[in-house]
């Protein structure tokens, strides 16, 4: 460590100096040596003093004895010493304070701005006035009390200092006043309030905007007290007649058991073939609309929750009311049901059953007769029907059903042929056996056919050939004895004789001309007369019976001949 002198003390007269070649003292005062009490002395100062290093040995003691311990204690100290110089000196050349006069200003022409700046602020202007001589004009502005409503405003104002045209000075401050501004607070009008949607009841009112807010701000941050609760609107801006704008909030409160449209008492009645209709009248709070209220709200039916199918209805009043209904299939309390039924024969083969039908309140008797089936042998049929009154003055259905049945068809005994009846018929006989009880014999025997096989027919064998039966029905019944008798006249070859050869004889007047021919092939046992008269013949068209007929002997044998008198133009 390097070491730097800061003073150079002058040894004391009373320490010898010693030449280092001859140990003589050099340039000593004094020969007297020092005292013990000197060197001790000397000693303790040098041990009291921080600023200086230990004394040196005895042997190198010289003129810089006295040395720093360490340099950086040197470059703290000088600059604390001069600061502390320079204050001195400042001091000492300040003069004493100046008291000032008690500050007497005050603010007049105080005017708030016209237009609000805030919600709830007003900015305040005021000109300083009284301001003492020696005060500062923007001091004296910021320490003047001001003033609001009886209350002093705590916040500092912005101070402008301006000169008039007098060479006056005019002082003036502004302020932002928060507090007793009302006529700064938006105000909302009367709140109204309707049922908007299903559950859902939206409060709604216009908001008045003091001069200086902005509206659509102003809108959603000013709370309302709906329900006892403070709550911010939805805003929006709607253009008034004037083209000023408006701001409305809305408020939209759900779960609202008032705004929930009610079904009244639910009726129900059978609508068709297995249908229950339910239906209901909906009570709809005002603000909602009916149709779409009714689509919306279901019903419990049936334990189910179901949704209606809807349809609007004016009543007296001119207004509409929403009618729901649902339909429910499946409803076995809705179907018809037919009474037990019982049955007869009603004609030839033929068994009627029938029933009464017994309907549901709310159906038509008729068409639900048409639409419900019976089970018969074993088959679903539906009824022909028709409605009889009863005593009481209702309509019953009726249902019949006619189904085929061989129990209803008494068959044809005793088949007997007879002679011809007339020109190429013959006539037969046969007894109806069983008829049944419930029916009408004679009525029965004209419906019951009977089946005949052409045996002397010219197409007998075409018939055998194919199977071809051929069936009729009497041309005439009646009782014999017990016994209801059909008969019928059919074709047959025995009746039909045929004519030899047809010759022309003269006039016999009033335009007639007689034609005659003898006739043969009559079958055996008929009666030739009769069966004679009845022989058709066809002239230009027209046909002609005979006039009579003649029976003569020739050569033994006889011969039948048949004759008729014909209009012609030969004898006109």
């Amino acid at each position: 460590m390097t070491y730097h002198p800061v003073c150079n003390p002058v040894p004391p007269p009373s320490y010898p100096r010693r030449s280092s070649s001859s140990g003589s003292l050099t340039g000593a005062v004094s020969t007297i040596a020092p005292s013990r009490s000197s060197s001790v002395q000397s000693r303790e100062a040098g041990e009291r003093s921080p600023l200086l290093s230990k004394q040196l040995p005895e042997s190198s003691r010289s003129s810089n004895r006295w040395v720093l311990k360490d340099s950086n204690l040197l470059v703290f100290a000088v600059p604390v010493l001069f600061v502390f110089a320079v204050l001195l000196f400042i001091t000492s050349f300040q003069s004493p304070p100046i008291m000032k006069s008690k500050l007497t200003s005050f603010w007049v022409d105080i005017t708030p701005d016209p237009m609000c700046s805030t919600i709830g602020a007003r900015q305040y202007t005021a000109t300083l006035s009284n301001v003492p001589e020696d005060w500062d004009n923007v001091e004296a502005c910021m320490k003047t009390s001001f003033y609001v409503h009886g209350k002093v405003v705590s916040t500092s104002p912005i101070c402008t200092v301006a000169s008039a045209l007098n060479s006056t000075t005019i002082v003036q401050g502004r302020w932002t006043i928060d507090f007793d501004q009302s006529d700064c607070v938006p105000v909302w009008s009367a709140i109204s309030s309707n049922c908007s949607s299903y559950g859902v009841r939206t409060y709604q009112a216009d908001l008045h905007v003091p001069p200086g807010l902005d509206t659509s701000s102003s809108c959603k941050a000013t709370p309302a007290i709906i329900q006892e609760r403070k709550l911010y609107p939805e805003c929006e801006l709607a253009r008034q007649d004037d083209g000023s704008f408006v701001a409305k909030g809305h408020w939209n409160f759900f779960d609202q058991s008032e705004c929930v449209p009610v079904w009244s008492a639910i009726s129900s009645h059978c609508s068709s073939y297995g249908v229950r209709t339910y239906q209901a009248d909906l009570h709809v709070p005002p603000g909602l609309d009916a149709l779409s209220s009714c689509k919306a709200t279901p019903a419990i039916i049936q334990e189910k929750k179901l949704y209606p199918e809807c349809e609007l209805a004016r009543q007296d009043d001119g207004t509409f009311i929403a009618k729901g209904h649902w339909n429910i299939s499946d409803q076995s309390e809705c179907v018809p049901v037919w009474s037990a039924i019982s049955s007869h024969c009603s004609s030839y083969g033929v068994r009627t059953y029938q029933a009464d039908l017994h309907v549901p309140p709310g159906l038509d008797t008729l068409s639900s007769c048409k639409a419900t089936p019976a089970i018969i042998q074993g088959k679903s049929l539906h009824p022909k029907c028709e409605l009889a009154q009863q005593d009481d003055g209702t309509l019953v259905a009726k249902g019949h059903w006619n189904i085929s049945d061989t129990s209803c068809a008494p068959q044809w005994v005793r088949v007997t042929p007879h002679s011809c009846y007339t020109y190429d018929q013959k006539r037969y006989t046969a007894v109806l056996n069983k008829i049944p009880h419930e029916m009408d014999p004679l009525k029965t025997c004209f419906e019951a056919p009977l089946q005949f096989f052409m045996d002397t027919s010219p197409l007998s064998r075409v018939y055998r050939a194919f199977s071809i039966n051929t069936f009729h029905k009497p041309n005439s019944c009646g009782w014999d004895r017990d016994s209801m008798i059909g008969t019928w006249y059919l074709e047959h070859s025995d009746c039909r004789p045929t004519l030899i050869s047809m010759q022309r004889y003269g006039c016999v007047g009033s335009g007639l001309q007689r034609f005659e021919s003898e006739v043969a092939d009559f079958g055996p046992h008929e009666d030739w007369y009769h069966l004679c008269t009845a022989i058709p013949y066809q002239w230009q068209g027209k046909t002609y019976l005979p006039l009579k007929c003649e029976s003569r002997e020739s050569w033994g044998k006889t011969r039948r001949y048949v004759l008729y008198n014909i209009p012609t133009d030969q004898c006109a």
